[in-house]
């Protein structure tokens, strides 16, 4: 059962915060939406968008480190603990200004007990992030992504139409 899958992230935010708090003030989003659809067997790391409180009450735990790897970027928490790796934002990088985080908490809805940024916007920022960086490994996965969320979606373009999708469930177009 996907929502099972990051059980162990819930119990992780439970230190800090409520059930209540928890279902109102986060958000998941990128890969982590994939897997809570049943569409990623594995992800590399949980990425959440939590409210500007959330992030003050987690970051007072000494499990949650600070982190800022560009300048440019605003902060933002992670914890190294679980199975792989969790990243709270409150906001985005502006060099990514195709990532609307208040579009991303309007949009948002329920699934499998957690609340998401809707698969279609997944898709729409995988596409645009390989749209805008095609040779940076950090992209190469999200074309794949991107056919994936839209077979699943019942929708596909001839952008994402044969990407390699080596690894993901074949029953969505990917090769075991």
């Amino acid at each position: 059962m996907a929502d099972d899958r990051l059980e162990w992230v819930h119990q992780r935010l439970m230190w800090s915060l409520t059930p209540r708090q928890i279902q109102l003030n986060v958000c998941v989003f990128g890969s982590g939406v994939m897997l809570l659809h049943g569409l990623r067997e594995e992800i590399g790391d949980v990425d959440l968008f939590v409210t500007e409180p959330a992030y003050l009450r987690l970051s007072k735990l000494d499990s949650w480190a600070q982190c800022t790897p560009h300048p440019a970027d605003p902060p933002f928490l992670e914890w190294t603990g679980g199975r792989v790796p969790v990243h709270c934002f409150v906001d985005w990088a502006a060099r990514e200004d195709f990532v609307s985080v208040a579009d991303a908490w309007a949009r948002s809805g329920y699934h499998a007990g957690w609340r998401c940024m809707p698969l279609w916007m997944v898709r729409e920022w995988k596409l645009e992030a390989h749209r805008r960086s095609p040779h940076d490994p950090r992209h190469a996965k999200h074309l794949a992504d991107a056919a994936v969320i839209g077979l699943a979606l019942g929708y596909d373009s001839p952008e994402v139409r044969g990407a390699a999708v080596g690894g993901l469930r074949p029953e969505l177009g990917g090769a075991m």
